[in-house]
């Protein structure tokens, strides 16, 4: 029968294995959140690049494709899913990370014990990704403007693109309404399974008002057919 040393150490050596598991987790996160802001960032220049053909990048890119001329429609058939996706994954990646740190906290807790309260645990909130500064840290504000404006740039820029190539008709309206309806349930449930209901709300309000602020400056200044 173990004694009681033995099944604590064995409990700590437990916990151990389980924070090295965590740790792992965590960095893999961090890469995969990077590559989703370094993605979402590209997305967003195009996108805008795009729209008021900054740079000719129309033409440069119908050049790089052996192509005659740009093609609008192309673009935005190609854009928008590449958004959406993007776009999905942030959301669960975002979530995923405040897990897994929720989770290294309730560890190092088991691990420390009573030790655990007097420590200043803050650098270990610290993050190299952008994205997890911004949606996971309170009073983050530069960071989470930054990157709410980012994202809803690439977010109106790809659906602006639609309204670009194939004007007001039936058929824009149509994939703009389940593009809409596809990022509304995103939101709902990157909101739904936040802990921290109150940064959620935030987080996602400031985002469908930065949109709604985006797409309406693309109606008013870009060109329309």
């Amino acid at each position: 029968m173990k004694t009681t040393s033995t099944a604590h150490e064995d409990h700590k050596q437990s916990v151990e294995f389980l924070l090295g598991l965590n740790s792992a987790n965590i960095r893999e996160l961090e890469q995969a959140l990077e590559q989703n802001w370094l993605i979402h960032v590209i997305l967003s220049g195009v996108g805008v690049a795009m729209i008021f053909n900054i740079g000719h990048l129309r033409d440069v890119l119908a050049r790089y494709f052996a192509q005659a001329q740009y093609n609008a429609q192309a673009v935005a058939a190609i854009l928008l899913p590449v958004f959406l996706y993007q776009f999905m994954r942030l959301g669960q990646l975002v979530t995923a990370f405040n897990e897994a740190r929720q989770l290294r906290d309730h560890l190092l807790q088991d691990y420390l014990g009573g030790a655990f309260h007097n420590l200043n645990i803050e650098p270990f909130h610290k993050s190299t990704s952008f994205l997890a500064e911004s949606f996971v840290k309170k009073g983050n504000w530069p960071y989470l403007l930054v990157t709410t404006a980012t994202v809803t740039s690439a977010q109106a820029s790809a659906l602006f693109l639609v309204v670009q190539a194939y004007g007001v008709n039936r058929f824009s309206v149509a994939i703009l309404v389940v593009s809409a309806v596809v990022m509304s349930i995103l939101y709902v449930l990157f909101w739904k399974f936040q802990r921290d209901r109150s940064r959620a709300t935030l987080v996602v309000s400031l985002g469908l008002a930065s949109f709604v602020l985006v797409f309406g400056l693309l109606i008013a200044f870009a060109r329309i057919p």
